[in-house]
């Protein structure tokens, strides 16, 4: 099992990667090929499946790039700079 002080930081700094211009623009590219992306009717079972695994992972990194931060004792993290 993780530290979970570790997992806490570490989504606290994928957070503030995501609210940057940076995060933002890997985002739109995630969104791209997934979210905005239609599968034809030939598209088999598995490959609609695995579509809507990656589409939720996308949706789960921009509901964290909206969320509030997590209250952490780590000095390292500050917010992002508006051109981070």
């Amino acid at each position: 099992m993780r530290d979970e002080h570790v997992i806490r930081n570490g989504k606290e700094r994928l957070r503030l990667f995501l609210k940057g211009r940076h995060g933002a623009d890997a985002l739109a590219y995630l969104r791209s090929f997934t979210v905005e992306k239609a599968l034809g009717p030939e598209a088999s079972n598995e490959m609609l499946r695995d579509q809507e695994a990656r589409r939720r992972l996308v949706f789960q990194l921009e509901r964290l790039a909206q969320a509030e931060p997590e209250v952490t004792h780590d000095s390292d993290i500050k917010e992002a700079e508006p051109d981070d």
